[in-house]
């Protein structure tokens, strides 16, 4: 429910303004088949909320790893790429689409810059096999 949501991410706010960090995973699930899928807007509302830097991060391997209907992992290379922050205060929301809010405005971007991350350089760490 909707109250749930809200309190997670009331929870989420308090953990980032006590200086922790905290790591999301935007799509709200799983993918079925291994690409990226479309970005919640939780992202965006604790960026814009919050004004914290958002590391976008690529895992690559980690569907081939442990697909969604998979009960135990394989063995599989992964790689975690990491990318440029995005700080609310560096979006031009003037760009958006007029029918959608400046939280899935953010969000849609963090998607394309961890999308990018698969054709750039960025900060790559071999984390090794699942073992």
């Amino acid at each position: 429910s909707s109250s749930y949501l809200n309190k997670a991410l009331q929870a989420s706010a308090q953990v980032l303004r006590h200086g922790y960090s905290l790591s999301v995973f935007p799509e709200g699930g799983r993918s079925f088949d291994g690409h990226l899928m479309e970005f919640k807007k939780g992202v965006g509302i604790l960026a814009i909320e919050t004004g914290i830097a958002v590391v976008p991060v690529r895992i690559e391997g980690a569907f081939d790893a442990l697909p969604r209907t998979a009960v135990w992992p394989r063995p599989r290379k992964i790689i975690v790429t990491f990318g440029r922050p995005l700080l609310a205060s560096d979006v031009d929301f003037s760009k958006k689409p007029e029918d959608m809010d400046e939280y899935q405005y953010f969000a849609n971007l963090l998607r394309e810059r961890v999308r990018d991350l698969q054709k750039a350089d960025g900060l790559k760490t071999d984390v090794g096999k699942i073992t």
